[in-house]
């Protein structure tokens, strides 16, 4: 937290337009969280009635040639929801964010995309990062001879909000994986103990699947009028007013009859 607040009064308070503000790959919560885009459409639909509550951080960075002038720190969810909006008519595009200075290095960067979301909900994948993160943070402090005083674990939980017991179970559970990876190993989850072999990680879904997937979502909103979210496990549909009724009417939209069997 600290961090945080030393970056932003060290910064300067500017509206900006979100077609200059690229995202940064960095950042891991978004691609972590299977909620995301849930997230995403009620935010949009609060900007429209309340406006903007909280302002995002970035830095300049003209170098990577891409027609955008500045990276995302924190906010990735308030910059997505307000180029939701622009792109389907609602707004200007404008966005109050504070700049700060560009990181010096990918450590101090990631410390403050951390320290960014610090509010965020966070699922066990997310903790799991996070814990990773720090730990390398670690390594490359020992590395160049500037060994924080104390216990790693109680170095990373002050700076992630974790207690002691949890970061040595999330570092335990890392070093598990790493076995396995290397040569596999025996794992035990929730009380359970169960062997995996060293395979090769699995192929994710493609970019041109995932940009499908998109506009299959978005047109299914547009059509419904409804919150859709598709992704490569999950399809979901939001409910108004919330009411069987409402229930009943998704049921049809989809071809079942109302006791849920195909027509």
């Amino acid at each position: 937290m600290a961090i945080l607040m030393e970056h932003l009064l060290n910064g300067s308070r500017r509206k900006i337009d979100v077609r200059e503000i690229r995202r940064n790959e960095r950042n891991f919560y978004a691609d972590l969280n299977e909620d995301e885009e849930f997230g995403v459409l009620g935010l949009a639909e609060d900007i429209q009635q309340y406006g903007q509550k909280e302002d995002i951080e970035v830095y300049e960075d003209d170098s990577l040639d891409d027609g955008k002038k500045y990276t995302l720190l924190s906010g990735e969810r308030r910059w997505k929801a307000m180029c939701y909006n622009l792109e389907n008519g609602v707004g200007d595009g404008m966005i109050n964010a504070i700049v700060t200075r560009k990181p010096e290095t990918e450590i101090e960067e990631m410390n403050r995309i951390i320290s960014g979301n610090h509010q965020r909900d966070k699922n066990e994948s997310i903790r799991m990062e996070e814990v990773k993160i720090e730990e390398a943070n670690w390594d490359q402090l020992v590395e160049n001879g500037e060994k924080p005083a104390g216990k790693k674990r109680v170095w990373i939980g002050k700076r992630i909000n974790l207690s002691e017991r949890q970061v040595q179970t999330y570092l335990t559970r890392l070093k598990e994986m790493r076995e396995v990876q290397e040569n596999g190993a025996t794992i035990t989850v929730s009380g359970e103990e169960f062997t995996e072999l060293a395979e090769p990680e699995p192929e994710g879904i493609s970019s041109s699947d995932k940009e499908n997937l998109k506009q299959l979502q978005k047109a299914l909103s547009e059509s419904t009028g409804r919150k859709v979210k598709i992704s490569p496990k999950n399809f979901g549909i939001t409910f108004y007013p919330y009411d069987l009724e409402d229930v009943f009417a998704v049921l049809n939209d989809l071809g079942f009859d109302e006791d849920g069997t195909w027509k």
